[in-house]
């Protein structure tokens, strides 16, 4: 099963971006109600469906995107052959930049006769060099084109040899010049065969699947039930961890494929989790009357019921990272507020808002039959409806299995004083 990596060390840092900006503590419309703790999910079947766009990678352009010259190249190798005498600097980086196109919905393989240069490297000595050999420098100067240096040429090239269609400029006169290279203290000899049958060279375009992008298994949900497309879709909309409603068809595809495609896109498929895990939620509703306080507190814990310890991963501060409380219906929500986000040097906090969130995971041993707990404050009048607390941890086991524990606490505001 192909889940998100777990850490397995408390602490550690994944990177040190912030999420910047305020998650707010606006007050609800319409005055507050009384909380009331109407349930708790915690669905065993959790995906994650990253959107990449159009490819899995690489370029695939639409041709109405295409420059002028590059348009007139495509459309012609589209309706039966693009045939040329000369190339054009243009039209061999187009060609070697570009190996699908998009046309009407449909993706096209182009294919061409185009020269073929191949560079190779191997070890030598400054006896066997008859030419002159190029210094790191000179070597750094001849790889970078174009705003991209590619250092690692060589280091490729003696391994199984680099065959490009587009040698540029710089790169040209190097082979020209040298022989040989210093290169990462050793000296290698480097030389360039080219396959080139000659004019006229003739570029074409063949409809193909979009499954034929990746080397990678892709599940074209194309012709799936509408069931299947809709959670496709629904996944692939949702930022993070997906638990809704998944079939088992798209589970098994996603357990079994690298990428989902439907709609013209491509999603990044892991499956966080499938079946029961030994760990459990509980939350508690603690109402201001039976405290003294003027808000109410939702207490969440996380509970070991297996025979073992787990690992919990989250985001900062532990166990539960940063929450808010969401209406189900609408687009109103609120922080959730816990003193630890002040107290913890991974949350930027003002006031009782959070201001910045380091992207971080925390890995938090929970021994067997023990318990995790955080108490939260709900700091904003809620306005009659429903409401719902969603987050998600990861859960590592023993033998190195484990996956993703959904959890959905859902709160009721009514009419009525707490």
């Amino acid at each position: 099963m192909r889940r998100r990596q777990l850490l397995s060390a408390g602490g550690v840092a994944l990177g040190s971006a912030l999420t910047a900006g305020c998650l707010s503590r606006g007050p609800a419309a319409g005055g507050a109600g009384r909380l009331e703790l109407d349930r708790i999910e915690t669905p065993t079947d959790a995906v994650r469906l990253n959107d990449l766009g159009a490819t899995p990678g690489g370029r695939a352009p639409t041709v109405a995107s295409l420059s002028d010259p590059e348009r007139g190249a495509a459309e012609a190798a589209l309706d039966g052959g693009y045939e040329t005498d000369d190339l054009p600097d243009w039209l061999v980086a187009f060609v070697a930049g570009t190996p699908y196109l998009r046309r009407d919905g449909g993706y096209y393989r182009l294919d061409n006769d185009l020269p073929k240069y191949t560079i190779t490297a191997e070890a030598t000595t400054e006896d066997a060099v008859d030419g002159p050999i190029a210094d790191a420098e000179a070597y750094e100067q001849a790889v970078t084109h174009d705003g991209v240096r590619e250092t690692p040429l060589l280091a490729h090239a003696r391994e199984e040899g680099v065959t490009r269609l587009r040698l540029w400029p710089s790169f040209r006169e190097f082979l020209a010049t040298y022989d040989a290279v210093r290169f990462r203290g050793e000296l290698l000899a480097v030389s360039l065969t080219v396959d080139d049958d000659g004019a006229p060279y003739e570029v074409t375009a063949e409809r193909v699947s979009p499954t034929a992008l990746t080397d990678e298994p892709v599940y074209d949900a194309t012709d799936a039930s509408e069931t299947v497309r809709a959670a496709v879709r629904a996944a692939g909309g949702t930022s993070g961890v997906y638990a809704g409603d998944l079939p088992e068809l798209l589970l098994d595809a996603v357990e079994t494929h690298q990428y989902v495609y439907l709609d013209g896109t491509f999603y990044w498929a892991g499956l966080e989790n499938r079946g029961e895990l030994p760990v459990s939620v509980e939350a508690e509703l603690v109402q201001p009357s039976m405290t003294g306080s003027e808000e109410p507190r939702l207490r969440l814990a996380l509970v070991n019921e297996g025979d073992a310890e787990v690992s919990v991963f989250s985001g900062a501060p532990a166990p539960f990272g940063v929450l808010r409380v969401a209406a189900v219906e609408g687009e109103a929500q609120s922080l959730l507020w816990t003193d630890a986000y002040r107290e913890n040097t991974h949350v930027g906090t003002r006031g009782r808002s959070v201001t910045a969130v380091a992207d971080i995971g925390l890995t938090t041993p929970l021994a067997a039959g023990a318990t995790l707990e955080r108490t939260f404050t709900v700091v904003d009048g809620l306005a009659p409806g429903t409401y719902v607390v969603r987050g998600d941890v990861g859960i590592e086991l023993p033998d190195d299995e484990g996956g993703t524990l959904p959890y959905r606490v859902y709160l009721r505001a009514v009419e009525g004083q707490a």
